[in-house]
């Protein structure tokens, strides 16, 4: 009979902490009810109330105790030879079976308690679900947990291995070098400032500032005018100031020692300060490849590469499962990204032809939505008796968001395209923040055309193309039924 091991005892801790907490909550609650009294007897208790809520306060702790270490106990994972056995539960007991050559991802993670408890957490997933739950997770011994997962990668690779003993066994020793990707850590602080969330940030920020502003020096004496506008740059300053070291700081943290390596056909990348993550699947799963470049990231030429693969970064919604990032490489020049391509059975197209909006696209891209902005933005001014005089800033800004928006429209038009070459399509769009698809024939579920009734007029429509991904879908506008047709033709439809 195979032997049956259990995940690491030091987890009991964080039950302990648990208990401990939920305990005292439940004595507060306790004591809330004992009060019948009134509010001016909130402060004293009786020895007999002292007394019952002191029972309650230990019986809740002795019990969760109980319950959390039986349930520790039978929280195991067995090795079944072609596939690999989770039991849980106390009450409703759970198998979980795996085969192995189904298992795509494995993923080592760990939380700031784990990193303080010397734990690692394995998951892996078989990419059959859409939830985000991992189908598996065992808490176990940091270096246990390495030896668990090379352990699966083997077994899933048909590979001879066998499982050791977690009291028992030998240590696996990371390997340090030949990494493709590991950016220092200073560019990882840059790349704060570089991404969109900054630049939101930023905006978002200037322009609450300049309308605060506005409102405030139209109500204040006119001697207080200049004292209110140094207050308010001072204030603007710190806020930026400030808001940039955070970006900074938090993504040195996430990234922290970002590190990808490639052997054959493994791919295996690990980041992390305060939670450690690890992550290694195949390249036959990746199912799209994304090419990134913010507005900062333009300017400086840098790329961010991303992969779409099942069980790697997808995120939908504000579950509290969250899962990591899926960028391969989140900041580097352009050979890093060639090479990475590549290798990834990709290549890139820039000299291929691009097929572009033709018809009405002045109309669609720049006019209909600059209409539709103008009037918001003229309003206030038609409809509202407004003195320019005392709200020029507003007035300007205006202007400049006008130009912006103009700015942005004439650039998403820009890029708006796609490219086919043999098996490989590519497909560009945005403006500010421009985004470069790649995506394999055989991984097209489906191609699809939707028309309102203006592109209906036009002869005009918006395709969608339906990828192998988690809700993986890319939209491109106002294309002709020749483009439509001429997709469809170049998928073997």
């Amino acid at each position: 009979m195979k032997p049956k091991y259990h995940i690491v005892k030091r987890k009991y801790v964080i039950d302990i902490f648990k208990s401990l907490l939920s305990s005292f909550f439940i004595a507060l609650f306790s004591i809330s009810v004992l009060y019948d009294k009134g509010e001016e007897e909130i402060l004293e208790l009786t020895s007999q109330q002292s007394t019952v809520i002191t029972v309650i306060f230990f019986s809740c702790i002795i019990v969760q105790l109980v319950v959390y270490w039986l349930i520790l106990r039978r929280y195991r994972f067995i090795d079944l030879e072609k596939s690999f056995l989770i039991e849980k539960g106390l009450f409703f007991k759970k198998k979980l079976e795996i085969p192995y050559k189904n298992i795509h991802t494995v993923s080592l993670k760990r939380k700031f308690t784990d990193l303080i408890l010397g734990l690692s957490v394995v998951q892996f997933d078989t990419g059959t679900t859409s939830t985000l739950i991992p189908e598996a997770h065992i808490a176990l011994d940091k270096e246990y947990a390495l030896v668990l997962k090379d352990f699966i990668e083997k077994r899933k690779n048909n590979v001879p291995a066998t499982l050791q003993d977690p009291k028992e066994f030998n240590k696996v020793e990371l390997e340090t070098s030949d990494y493709l990707y590991q950016p220092k850590w200073q560019k990882l602080m840059l790349m704060g400032l570089y991404k969109p969330a900054f630049l939101y940030f930023f905006l978002f920020f200037t322009l609450t500032i300049l309308l605060s502003s506005s409102i405030t020096l139209y109500l204040v004496e006119e001697n207080e005018v200049l004292f209110t506008t140094l207050v308010f740059i001072y204030i603007y300053l710190g806020v930026i100031i400030i808001g940039a070291l955070s970006f900074m700081v938090f993504n040195l943290v996430r990234y922290f020692n970002y590190r990808l390596k490639i052997e054959g056909d493994e791919i295996t990348y690990q980041y992390g300060l305060l939670s450690k993550n690890e992550f290694k699947f195949s390249k036959r799963r990746v199912n799209a490849v994304h090419i990134s470049q913010s507005l900062f990231y333009t300017l400086f030429h840098y790329y961010d590469l991303s992969i779409s693969a099942i069980g790697i970064g997808d995120q939908i919604g504000n579950d509290q499962n969250k899962v990591e990032s899926k960028s391969l490489i989140p900041i580097a020049k352009k050979d890093i990204i060639i090479e990475m391509l590549n290798y990834l059975g990709y290549k890139e197209m820039d000299e291929v032809k691009k097929y572009r909006p033709d018809k009405y696209r002045i109309l669609n891209f720049i006019i209909i939505p600059l209409t539709l902005i103008t009037s918001i933005l003229v309003i206030p001014y038609v409809f509202i008796k407004i003195d320019i005089n005392r709200l020029i800033l507003p007035f300007i800004f205006n202007v400049i968001s006008y130009a912006f928006c103009y700015l942005g429209l004439h650039l998403y038009l820009k890029n708006h395209c796609f490219s086919v070459e043999n098996d490989i399509f590519k497909f560009k769009k945005g403006a500010f923040n421009v985004k470069e698809t790649y995506i394999k024939r055989v991984k097209i579920q489906m191609i699809s055309q939707n028309q309102n009734p203006i592109l209906l007029l036009e002869n005009l429509g918006n395709i969608s193309i339906h990828y192998k991904d988690l809700m993986g879908v890319i939209r491109m506008n106002c294309f002709s039924n020749e483009d439509f047709c001429f997709l469809i033709n170049k998928l073997g439809v």
